[in-house]
C-alpha cells in the first residue's frame, strides 16, 4: 500500500515537472505568442474612419525582448493593446492617430510581434496625442497587427481610442 501511495506522489510531482519544463520550452523557444490570438480584429474592408476605444490586456506580452521594437522599445513597457487587420486591398496613405495615456507609443507590425513580425513603423512620445503615418504601401491579405502601449508609467495606454484610415 505504502509504494502505491509513494508512485502516485512520485507520478504528480513528475508530471507539474513536465509541464512546468514545456512552459519554459514554450516561452523560451517559441516566444510569448499568447497576445496575436486573442488580439482585436479590425475588418479587412473597415468603414473610414474606423474609430475605437482600446481595450487593454492584463499583461505586459509584447516587449522589446521579444519583438522587433526599434529605438521605441523602452515604450513597450505597459499592458498593451493589440489589434490585428488583414487587408482585402492594399493602400498607401495609412494612418493610426491615438489620443489617451502620455508616454505611450503605437507600433504597427507585418506579422505577430512575438513571432517575428517585422515592425513596419512607430511611434513614441511623451504627448496624449500622436499619429503613426505609414511610409510605404500596405499589402491586400498580409496579416498586420497595431500595438498601442506605454513606458512603463503609466503601466497602460488605457483609457484611450484611435481613429485609422487612408487616403
Amino acid at each position: 500500500m505504502k509504494q502505491n501511495k509513494t508512485q502516485a506522489i512520485n507520478f504528480v510531482s513528475m508530471k507539474k515537472l513536465i509541464l512546468s519544463f514545456i512552459a519554459i520550452i514554450n516561452f523560451v523557444f517559441i516566444g510569448n505568442t499568447t497576445v496575436c490570438p486573442s488580439a482585436e480584429v479590425i475588418p479587412g474592408a473597415p468603414a473610414l474612419p474606423y474609430t475605437q476605444s482600446l481595450i487593454c490586456g492584463s499583461t505586459n506580452d509584447i516587449t522589446s525582448a521579444n519583438s522587433a521594437a526599434g529605438t521605441g522599445g523602452n515604450y513597450l513597457g505597459g499592458q498593451e493593446s493589440v489589434y490585428t487587420w488583414t487587408p482585402t486591398s492594399s493602400y498607401s496613405g495609412v494612418t493610426i492617430a491615438y489620443t489617451g495615456q502620455t508616454w505611450s507609443g503605437i507600433f504597427l507590425y507585418s506579422g505577430c510581434p512575438t513571432s517575428g513580425g517585422a515592425l513596419v513603423g512607430f511611434v513614441t512620445s511623451s504627448a496624449s496625442s500622436k499619429t503613426l503615418t505609414v511610409t510605404g504601401n500596405i499589402n491586400s491579405g498580409t496579416t498586420y497587427y497595431i500595438v498601442f502601449d506605454t513606458w512603463p508609467t503609466p503601466n497602460s495606454p488605457c483609457a484611450g481610442s484611435f481613429i485609422f484610415k487612408w487616403n
